[in-house]
């Protein structure tokens, strides 16, 4: 699940259907704070990104290269995020996490830097 999802639902106190859509309002993907996130219907949120815009030039590229390649989704999970925070707190080395946890070493480096999951304690 994704951070701002499971912060959504943990405000709810329920599960999200997969039809509703957490959405930034500031539409800074890293402020994941519950005032800066509203639920939305599919259409809505499709409503409200291309209201009066087109789809900027990377996101073309990455729905093209999904659609060809079927690429599925890396993001990262709250309990490969719980396990790295163990390794984090017993004083492991970002490289060594990454391998032995299959995160991406940027994904850790921003775990210990505080700029994801920030929220989850261990």
């Amino acid at each position: 699940m994704d951070e701002h999802r499971y912060i959504m639902s943990k405000h709810l106190g329920r599960e999200l259907s997969r039809y509703e859509h957490v959405h930034h309002i500031d539409e800074n993907k890293l402020n994941n704070n519950i005032s800066n996130l509203v639920i939305l219907s599919q259409s809505e949120h499709a409503r409200h990104h291309m209201k009066g815009n087109s789809p900027k030039e990377e996101t073309r590229n990455k729905l093209r290269l999904a659609s060809i390649k079927n690429i599925p989704n890396t993001d990262i999970r709250l309990p490969q995020v719980i396990e790295i925070k163990k390794q984090l707190a017993i004083g492991k080395k970002c490289f060594e996490i990454a391998n032995s946890t299959g995160a991406k070493r940027q994904w850790v480096s921003e775990i210990k830097r505080g700029l994801k999951w920030a929220w989850v304690q261990v």
